[in-house]
């Protein structure tokens, strides 16, 4: 998309998700443990031999991304007059 002046990395990747309501210690233990899975040397490897970029980010990060990734195409959209609004 840079090629085309749109300043996006398209590429694809993962969440997980808990139910609503889910207690914040509960959070930070998940957090931590995925934080510290893919930080892990033996992980980092694998994905990189699969050409995997191991990426973690924090809950209140992800949010803030996809945020981001829905207003940048959705500009994208607009401007190539295919975005259906309901």
């Amino acid at each position: 998309m840079n090629e085309l002046g749109y300043d996006v990395g398209v590429g694809a990747f993962g969440v997980i998700g808990g139910p609503r309501n889910l207690p914040k210690e509960v959070i930070q233990k998940l957090d931590e443990a995925f934080g510290t899975a893919v930080n892990d040397p033996v992980y980092q490897k694998f994905a990189i031999a699969n050409d995997y970029i191991p990426t973690y980010l924090p809950p209140n990060e992800v949010t803030r991304n996809l945020d981001n990734q829905r207003k940048i195409f959705r500009s994208i959209m607009e401007e190539a007059g295919i975005l259906k609004e309901k």
